[in-house]
């Protein structure tokens, strides 16, 4: 019974990113957020390889869903951790990305420029003020 959590503990690389070329406002932690998507990413050999490389990349799913906002998450829910037992012991573990955001950006506060797929995280910036 203390070994059964060795079997669950699986790792599992998830990009947190925004896509290239694009420029992404970054959701505070209270904001509304209108889409919200959660995608269960599969991984084979113990977290080594996606099942479906497009289940753990956010950008993925911001272009998709076409948001100019977006708060992204990566977790382990109660959910995945049951459905992990009896594949996490044979090295399917579970897990799950989170993307919430607007298709229209609400303000030009904290805008993060698409990055290199996660691998190169461009710098923060912010947008120049449009008046209409």
């Amino acid at each position: 019974m203390i070994v059964m959590p060795l079997y669950l503990n699986g790792c599992g690389v998830m990009y947190l990113n925004a896509p290239p070329n694009s420029d992404i406002r970054l959701l505070g932690k209270n904001e509304k957020a209108q889409v919200k998507v959660e995608r269960h990413a599969w991984f084979k050999y113990w977290g080594a390889e996606p099942m479906n490389p497009d289940d753990v990349n956010a950008s993925k799913i911001i272009e998709e869903h076409g948001l100019k906002e977006a708060r992204i998450q990566m977790t382990n829910t109660l959910v995945d951790g049951i459905y992990s037992v009896i594949p996490g012991i044979f090295g399917f573990p579970r897990r799950t990305l989170v993307v919430e955001g607007n298709p229209t950006l609400h303000s030009t506060k904290a805008v993060l420029p698409g990055a290199d797929h996660g691998r190169n995280p461009a710098p923060t910036q912010t947008l120049p003020q449009v008046t209409q």
